[in-house]
């Protein structure tokens, strides 16, 4: 009888040990979804401020565009008149 016991007593030890076992693995995977959860949410964070900086950077780039074109045109219309001044045909 005694027997019996303590082989049932470690069969439950066992059991529970592996229960114990697949908790903590569980709570791994969960732990490790979340990890996974929180680094997509971070990057995607990085990538929206990325393109937003890119946007910014494009609006400035095209308006500083314009204002060459414009100081361009004048210096070449101011030239033209220059030279119409200078050779009067």
């Amino acid at each position: 009888m005694l027997g019996i016991t303590i082989t049932t007593t470690r069969r439950l030890h066992d059991l529970a040990a592996a229960a114990v076992e697949a908790l903590a693995d569980r709570d791994m995977a969960l732990v490790g979804e979340q990890l996974a959860a929180d680094r997509a949410a971070r990057a995607q964070g990085l990538t929206d401020a990325l393109w937003r900086r890119l946007h910014e950077q494009h609006r400035d780039l095209t308006a500083h565009i314009v204002q060459l074109t414009a100081e361009r045109d004048a210096a070449r219309a101011a030239a033209e008149e220059a030279r119409a001044q200078l050779d009067p045909k």
